[in-house]
């Protein structure tokens, strides 16, 4: 299973919790009567995970550690011998200008085109 397919099985499973614990709280509460009695059984699931704890050993905690910090090295190789400071992100963008003589040499216009003329406003020969 890659992690996508992980992530969204576990997703899918999460959901399904909730709906079943959302639909069965009324029927528990409902079958105790009991707000105490309600209480304990509806914390009980959790009371599993809280102590649990002791079943992470210390060398399960070492091992994770370790591929987390192989892991890290893998990533952080790359960065290495790399110069730093700015550089280029993408291409130049394109002026509106270059975009017209590119469309106009695409439909086969080869006369000459200049637009380095009058500027905005301004009067050919004025």
């Amino acid at each position: 299973m890659s992690s996508a397919d992980k992530r969204a099985h576990i997703a899918m499973l999460q959901c399904l919790g909730w709906t079943l614990g959302v639909c069965l709280m009324p029927l528990v509460a409902w079958a105790t009567r009991d707000w105490v009695a309600f209480i304990i059984i509806t914390s009980a699931p959790c009371a599993i995970f809280f102590l649990a704890y002791k079943l992470v050993t210390s060398q399960n905690i070492i091992r994770v550690i370790k591929l987390r910090r192989i892991k890290l090295e893998r990533c952080t190789q790359g960065l290495v011998g790399r110069s730093e400071g700015k550089r280029p992100l993408a291409r130049p963008m394109r002026r509106w200008e270059d975009s017209i003589k590119i469309d106009l040499q695409e439909v086969g216009w080869r006369h000459g085109l200049d637009l380095s003329g009058p500027g905005q406003g301004q009067v050919a020969g004025a």
